[in-house]
């Protein structure tokens, strides 16, 4: 006979607070190659000065809201949930099941089975960890360019000389490249928060 455990409204809201986390770093990651950076290049007249000022501006403005707004509220979220759920994990053993607070008892129509803690825990712990792979490959793969750049742009007078513009130009291209790699990592911490939550409530 299965054990069934009950999930509060904290659990369900940690859960939200993951999910909407995740998407805006989705949502502006995404953004930032599709949309900010070939807006940089489109400017023909711009001058490499004015080119380097563009993309310095979205990266401090986007570095200034993906942490405080996004990223450690999601992760937080992610894991407070992935916590307190396999904690229940442990409680049920492996027949344990998951209640929602509106006293539905959550199930996995693709199994044909309950939705069992440990599951949950599992996918949200993997969410809080892609996250937290972030500011690490953020790190390792992207701050060399973000620094040469970065120098690039304090020295106007020398990105303004004859020939800097192509060195600029495979600069950025490099460094939204590598930007990709962020972007694959907050789709797939939100897609794993979006299939749990999905999981547990419309399969209730």
């Amino acid at each position: 006979m299965p054990v069934t455990l009950a999930l509060s409204t904290i659990d369900l809201a940690a859960r939200a607070v993951g999910v909407v986390g995740s998407g805006c770093m989705f949502g502006t990651t995404y953004a930032t190659s599709s949309v900010i950076v070939p807006m940089i290049f489109a400017e023909s007249t711009l001058s490499n000065s004015q080119r380097l000022t563009l993309w310095n501006n979205q990266f401090d403005s986007s570095v200034s809201r993906w942490l405080p707004f996004a990223l450690a509220p999601s992760f937080i979220g992610y894991t407070i949930a992935a916590i307190r759920t396999l904690t229940l994990a442990r409680k049920g053993g492996k027949s344990g099941e998951l209640k929602l607070p509106s006293g539905k008892v959550a199930s996995t129509a693709r199994r044909g089975n309950r939705y069992f803690p440990g599951e949950s825990g599992k996918v949200l712990a993997l969410a809080a960890g892609t996250l937290f792979l972030f500011p690490i490959y953020t790190k390792l793969f992207i701050l060399r360019s973000v620094g040469e750049l970065k120098t690039m742009h304090q020295d106007a007078a020398n990105a303004n000389a004859a020939g800097q513009t192509e060195k600029i130009t495979s600069l950025i291209r490099e460094w939204e490249l590598k930007h990709r790699g962020r972007i694959a990592l907050a789709a797939l911490s939100f897609g794993l928060g979006v299939w749990d939550l999905v999981s547990l409530i419309v399969n209730a």
